[in-house]
This record gives C-alpha cells, sequence and structure tokens, in this order.
C-alpha cells in the first residue's frame, strides 16, 4: 500500500486498532451507490458520490460495459411490478458481470 495517503497515520491506526478490537459481528457497511438512502442535496442537486470518483479512473471501455449493464439491469431493479426472486436473480447476475 505504498501509494496510499493516509493524513492522519495515528488517527487511521486507532480506527483500525478499535476495529479489530471490536471484531467482526461489530462491523457494517453502508453503500448508498443507487443513491436510495442519499437522494439530492438541500439546493436539489445530486451530490457527487465516492462510487462516481472512480468512474473518470477506469477508463472509456469500463465506462461503456457499465452502461450497457445499467441500461439493462436499472430498469429491472426498479420495477415494482416483477417477482422478488426474480429481480433477486437479475441483480446478482448485475452485480457479478459488473465485478
Amino acid at each position: 500500500m505504498k501509494d496510499l495517503h493516509i493524513h492522519d497515520q495515528q488517527s487511521f491506526n486507532n480506527k483500525i486498532s478499535a476495529i479489530k478490537k471490536s471484531g467482526l459481528n461489530q462491523l457494517h457497511f453502508v453503500a448508498d451507490f443507487d443513491r436510495t438512502l442519499t437522494g439530492k442535496n438541500a439546493e436539489g442537486k445530486t451530490p457527487t458520490t465516492s462510487w462516481s470518483i472512480f468512474l473518470s479512473e477506469l477508463g472509456e471501455e469500463y465506462s461503456k460495459e457499465r452502461n450497457e449493464l445499467f441500461n439493462t439491469y436499472y430498469p429491472i431493479e426498479t420495477d415494482n411490478s416483477l417477482d422478488l426472486t426474480y429481480k433477486s436473480e437479475q441483480m446478482s447476475i448485475w452485480f457479478t458481470k459488473h465485478l
């Protein structure tokens, strides 16, 4: 991790120690890549997500493939009339293809 810049190494070390001490059963991640939690800011604008920062770094081919997957699977994700088993299978396929 020689290319990783940590602004406050001591604070980072303290956080890692606290996570290790608490154990994996206390570790939780919240991801809002689809904006179901954040929505728009006070000015009505869509804020930049941490995920979007990486998009410009992954190249044109990635963006094209990502957009194709999005156009295929996002309508399935947001269609409340579809069977949940089917939607779950499709979301799993989307996630796997995207990775």
